[in-house]
Formats: C-alpha cells, structure tokens, sequence
C-alpha cells in the first residue's frame, strides 16, 4: 500500500450557455462606476453561483462578486462621508437677515 491520497473530485464545472457569471460581472462594474445598487444584484446571484458551483464560482462571476462587494463597500463610505459633510456644513451655517 503506497501513502498517496486519494483524488479529490473536481468541483463542477461552469456551463457554458450559464450567462449568470456575464451578468455578476457587469453588475459588479456598474456598481463600481455608476450605479450601486446593482452590487446588491451582484452579492446576490453571486452568492447563489457559488452554493451552485460547489464554493467556486466561474471567473467572470467571482470578479463580479468581488467588485460587487467592493462597489458597496465604497457606496456606503460615500454615503456616510456626504451626510458627515452636510451636519458640518449645516452645523456651520450663519443666518443673516437684512
């Protein structure tokens, strides 16, 4: 008996007509450029492809997923940064009548 392990299963692999991982990543660009909301899309499916795919999800699909993550990430930054500078400047405001 020699002491090599035994071969692992390849984890399933993507179908070729699946457009899901396409869509994951141009979600995932959308939210990074314009619109991130469509990073909520991108978690999403992208979650459902990896439970899918066995825990790894087709390449386009897993970019998407990590843009879409990052997307919103910086979404709420943004958020929290505007509201931040709207109390400052509201807080600093003077009214002045004539």
């Amino acid at each position: 008996m020699s002491n090599v392990p035994p071969y692992q299963p390849m984890p399933p692999q993507a179908n070729p007509s699946d457009q899901r991982p396409t869509y994951v990543l141009i979600a995932g660009i959308l939210t990074f450029v314009c619109c991130p909301l469509a990073g909520i899309y991108s978690l999403i499916v992208g979650n459902t492809l990896k439970k899918e795919y066995g825990g790894t999800i087709p390449s386009p699909g897993n970019i998407g997923y990590i843009l879409g993550i990052v997307g919103l990430i910086l979404g709420v930054i943004g958020v929290i940064g505007y509201v931040l500078l709207i109390v400052v400047f509201a807080s600093t405001a003077t009214v002045t009548t004539y």
